[in-house]
């Protein structure tokens, strides 16, 4: 069976890989292993360039094709104990596991399929043997209650579309761990629609003037990128699951991450946050680490002011990653 690649990963025999190059690939190190290697300072040497650019690649750090300065990002982020991998690289891994177990389970449903019981049903017919069942008649009566009974109906269970979890992905001090998410037992009768999530919303806040502040979401597969202005903070943000369909107003939450400049401090920062999607273009959230010194969390809340027919966002995705990244080269 052939491995799944997927954004420079790839997943084979339960093994998590980064591809840094495209003929070499290597499983991550757990944080006790790099600990462990880095103490053997001599062991640097061992090691080739890509697989320094395979660790940074599987925590989230930028990757470099130079030895000798591949291994200080790793261990910049290990004596400050902030070394842990990122949500989207977490989410895409749990998405390729899946996915490779789903393939080993078609693949045995076709073996038993192929070896099935045709030999049992020749010999049967070989030796002749025959099985009627006519004349029985088999009468089943199911008495309920002394009523009138009443027909049940019952629900076919929706199943969510790939890449989307029912549970939430909440940020941990070491990586993200998973919540199985409660819905709450005063549901509405009906589904709250969802409606578009491409285009433009106007957001406020009570820790900025936003007269001038809004956002911009722009789907991007499964994902999708945003822009937006609180104030004096201009940024990026990236959530790598989009939801699909909400039961009930707020069930829509994701979680996301965000790279923004203060254009009065000049000043760059990163972190992450919350938005929910509340139904019919409605959005309220909260960014961590958003306010001066990241003491408290920055709520915020809105609308999308895009007509019903304006299907795509006014700043496509690829921009707003490439501004990300760019963000990211001056921390």
């Amino acid at each position: 069976m052939d491995p799944i690649c997927r954004k420079g990963f790839q997943y084979e025999n339960n093994v998590f890989y980064a591809l840094p190059s495209p003929n070499t690939r290597h499983r991550r190190a757990s944080i006790d292993e790099l600990r462990t290697f880095f103490r053997a300072k001599a062991s640097i040497l061992d090691q080739p360039v890509n697989w320094f650019k395979a660790q940074l690649l599987h925590y989230g750090l930028p990757p470099t094709d130079h030895k000798s300065t591949a291994a200080m990002p790793l261990l910049d982020a290990l004596n400050r104990d902030e070394l842990e991998v990122p949500f989207h690289v977490d989410v895409l891994q749990l998405e390729m596991k899946r996915e490779w177990e789903r393939q080993v389970k078609e693949k045995e449903k076709a073996k038993k399929k192929s070896t099935g019981t045709k030999g049992v049903k020749r010999k049967i017919d070989d030796e002749g043997v025959a099985v009627s069942c006519a004349g029985l008649n088999l009468n089943i009566n199911l008495r309920l209650g002394q009523g009138d009974q009443k027909k049940v109906m019952v629900k076919e269970e929706e199943v969510a579309p790939h890449g989307y979890y029912s549970s939430s992905l909440r940020p941990g001090r070491h990586g993200y761990r998973m919540e199985q998410q409660q819905p709450p037992s005063n549901l509405p009768s009906s589904r709250v629609t969802l409606g578009l999530l491409n285009g433009n919303y106007k957001i406020d806040s009570q820790a900025f003037d936003t007269r001038n502040s809004g956002m911009i979401l722009c789907l991007d597969g499964s994902s999708i990128w945003g822009e937006f202005q609180l104030g004096p903070i201009e940024g990026i943000l990236f959530m790598p699951n989009r939801p699909y369909q909400i039961m009930y107003a707020g069930e829509g939450s994701c979680f996301f991450e965000w790279r923004a400049r203060d254009t009065e401090m000049d000043h760059v920062s990163c972190g992450s946050g919350e938005i929910r999607f509340l139904g019919n273009g409605s959005v309220e959230g909260s960014f961590c680490g958003l306010l001066p010194f990241g003491y408290e969390d920055c709520e915020f809340w809105g609308l999308r002011t895009s007509g019903k027919n304006e299907t795509r966002a006014a700043r496509d995705a690829w921009s707003m990653r490439a501004e990300y990244q760019d963000l990211g080269d001056e921390f």
